[in-house]
């Protein structure tokens, strides 16, 4: 593997990714994965799904699942709240374009009150219904969705912002969500998920994610 630069710095670290976009989707059904999160500073372990057809466009508008995020940093604390590897997160994300991802609705966390998601094996689980979608860790539901008559675009309240013609008028409450979805498995380092201003160790996050 190479990799050149010009005038722009190659970044130091790679990582990878696995998908079953060719292989293997799903639209309803459950699932249930058995892992141990990897540990270490900036990294960002993350087992979701993204639509094997762009039905409605691109992201978000064809929706997102993440079934299971977390950031791995042993003290991680954003206003004294810890967002280290004690704290999982499942979320999904849909919405018009990137200016209007809507998440946090949709948003839902567990927080281990002995040990962390790197000490050991969890089981990440992943219900989808045709009414609605359930989020599990260790069998215990943390977050679930049924929406409205309105769907997704009443959920994200997206009539109010940006307006227009709901984009999945046409589908079920669960548009986009009812489509097959394929799985991703992969492991980042750093990014936008560690956000600015939070405290690692003592000491402030070594790069900025706000745009000069």
């Amino acid at each position: 593997c190479v990799a050149t630069s010009d005038e722009d710095i190659i970044n130091p670290i790679q990582s990878a990714r696995m998908r079953t976009i060719n292989s293997f989707s799903f639209t309803y059904g459950t699932v249930e994965i058995r892992a141990k999160m990897p540990r270490g500073d900036w990294i960002w372990p993350a087992m979701w799904m993204m639509p094997t057809e762009n039905r409605f466009g691109p992201w978000p508008r064809s929706g997102e699942i993440d079934i299971v995020e977390i950031r791995a940093n042993n003290d991680f604390t954003c206003r004294n709240k810890q967002m280290g590897n004690t704290l999982m997160g499942s979320t999904l994300h849909f919405g018009t374009d990137a200016q209007h991802n809507i998440w946090r609705p949709t948003h839902y966390e567990a927080v281990l009150e002995e040990g962390d998601f790197a000490s050991d094996f969890h089981v990440f689980g992943l219900q989808r219904l045709p009414q609605s979608i359930r989020f599990y860790v260790d069998g215990i539901l943390i977050g679930e969705i049924t929406p409205p008559d309105g769907g997704f675009w009443e959920v994200g309240q997206l009539d109010r912002d940006p307006g227009g013609p709901n984009i999945w008028g046409n589908g079920t409450t669960m548009t986009p969500f009812d489509y097959p979805f394929h799985f991703i498995l992969n492991v980042a380092v750093g990014g936008n998920f560690f956000p600015d201003g939070c405290i690692n160790h003592q000491f402030q996050k070594p790069w900025s994610t706000k745009v000069k």
